[in-house]
């Protein structure tokens, strides 16, 4: 299985990307500032495998 990490992939071509690339097998890793918005990405996107990583990125310092 391939895999891709997609940021910013709850909208526009971001989530486009994710959900086609899904469809067509791959394991997809998003990486999304609100939870919310990614949360309703993947329930758009309906994937057998999907992982979803929520960053706060207001300080480089903790990730």
């Amino acid at each position: 299985m391939k895999k891709v990490i997609i940021t910013g992939g709850n909208s526009g071509i971001g989530y486009q990307a994710a959900k086609q690339l899904a469809e067509k097998g791959w394991s997809v890793t998003l990486f999304c500032r609100r939870k919310e918005a990614a949360e309703q990405a993947c329930e758009k996107i309906w994937v057998r495998v999907m992982f979803l990583l929520i960053l706060r990125l207001h300080n480089v310092l903790i990730v």
